[in-house]
């Protein structure tokens, strides 16, 4: 497969600039190789915002994790949110988990739990 700047810069030399290339179809081939070159610089420009997105939700999803550590480590963790997560999902993380609320809840579980887009649902 030919490298999109080898067809651009081919493109080129056949088109109107080229002398001995004065028939009808010389301009299609300038017109290809503008077409070619914006698409390439739009490609690019993506590319960097599909970077920048990917950095951003990383940074969401280790934001989520610290947070959730911070929970559990501190004690702020009761056993209504773990009332909200299902045993399966409990079970995911911590094996060891059968419903005794003397197993510490898990911030692994409790991440996982929020970035799978759960919402605490309080009942007041």
């Amino acid at each position: 497969m030919m490298d999109i700047e080898k067809l651009i810069e081919q493109l080129s030399i056949r088109g109107l600039g080229n002398g001995t290339s004065l028939g009808y179809h010389s301009g299609l081939f300038d017109e290809a190789a503008i077409a070619l070159s914006a698409q390439q610089a739009e490609n690019e420009k993506l590319r960097a915002e599909l970077e920048q997105v990917k950095q951003e939700s990383d940074a969401a999803v280790e934001a989520v994790k610290n947070m959730a550590e911070y929970i559990v480590c501190a004690g702020r963790v009761d056993y209504y949110l773990c009332d909200e997560i299902s045993q399966e999902h409990h079970l995911k993380y911590q094996p060891k988990n059968d419903g005794n609320y003397d197993n510490e809840p898990c911030y692994k579980c409790i991440a996982d739990w929020f970035l799978q887009g759960h919402k605490w649902q309080e009942n007041c």
